[in-house]
């Protein structure tokens, strides 16, 4: 069992924030032992396996945990007792299925095009998990986009969204 101090150092982050942003982003729930916060064994092992991703270069919308990887060859697997049955190799439907799984960090923005597209409110949990960080005030932009608070939807705020489009210079070529 870890406390977040430990792993604030564990992972050399800077700020309480990223390291809650990354236990959002699994969807981690801490055991709390008096005032102390503490992850167990599970947990911190899925934490090092986000850390190694981010350190590729992934993100935290494109993390896809090994165990669903394994999950999901598996289960392909036990489907294909009887090789005859299906007209594809069981090891490339689990890489299709695989591929289908990871989104793009581009995928995100088009979702945010949809929301201005259609005028759809977002709920603060919606903009977390396409921008890897929790909207905080009355209005915020972030990747083009403007985030303005409109109100709740239960316990959450909700969100407009509009594209931010800066005027550009069009250059002459002779």
């Amino acid at each position: 069992m870890l406390p977040i101090a430990d792993l604030l150092t564990r992972y050399n982050l800077k700020t309480r924030q990223s390291l809650y942003n990354r236990i959002n982003a699994l969807g981690l729930e801490p055991t709390r032992k008096g005032n102390k916060v503490l992850f167990d064994d599970e947990a911190v092992k899925l934490l090092d396996q986000l850390d190694e991703h981010l350190e590729e270069g992934g993100t935290l919308n494109n993390f896809v945990p090994p165990s669903e990887v394994t999950t999901v060859e598996s289960s392909i697997e036990s489907v294909a007792v009887d090789s005859d049955l299906l007209p594809f190799d069981p090891g490339m439907v689990a890489l299709i299925q695989l591929m289908e799984s990871r989104r793009s960090p581009l995928d995100n923005l088009r979702d945010l095009e949809d929301a201005v597209s259609y005028g759809w409110l977002l709920t603060t949990t919606q903009i977390e998990k396409l921008l890897g960080v929790k909207p905080r005030g009355e209005q915020f932009d972030r990747q083009g986009f403007l985030f303005t608070r409109q109100g709740k939807a239960g316990r959450e705020a909700q969100w407009s969204v509009i594209k931010i489009t800066r005027g550009l210079r069009s250059v002459e070529m002779e």
